[in-house]
């Protein structure tokens, strides 16, 4: 039962997403599960599963207007273009980062190459091989 001694403050905060650091730290300290992918070809079918589920997710929450640049005249549409990657990839990015978590896989969008920037880089950890990398591009749809 709380008196009148009871010292008890209310802080607002915005939510925030768990720093990658934090995460890579947690990891390597045992502190958190660390899945282990027993090849390579594990690795990307896990990676591969986790794509595909972005399709389920949008039909699930009928999302299909978030990759669509529409313009109404009341409530007819009159224009429909793809919104362009760098608008998407955040979204794509949300649909992917508590699945590839929980998988142990790490997804870094927009990471630089020396031949420009990858859409997304998924990490993995390969018994006997260590991190191995994938990527993956998306195209706008036409």
């Amino acid at each position: 039962m709380a008196g009148k001694d009871d010292k008890r403050a209310k802080v607002q905060t915005i939510p925030t997403a768990t720093p990658l650091q934090l995460i890579r730290l947690a990891r390597k300290n045992s502190l958190i599960p660390m899945e282990k992918y027993s090849t390579e070809e594990d690795l990307r079918e896990k990676i591969h599963s986790c794509l595909m589920t972005i399709n389920e997710k949008i039909r699930e929450a009928d999302a299909f207007k978030s990759f669509w640049n529409i313009t109404y005249s009341g409530n007819t549409i009159i224009d429909r273009k793809p919104k362009k990657e760098v608008e998407i990839q955040p979204l794509i990015h949300c649909f992917l980062s508590d699945q590839m978590l929980l998988s142990n896989i790490e997804v870094i969008p927009e990471h630089k190459t020396g031949e420009g920037n990858l859409d997304f880089l998924f990490i993995g950890y390969v018994e006997g091989q260590g991190m191995s990398r994938f990527c993956a591009e998306f195209k706008l749809a036409h």
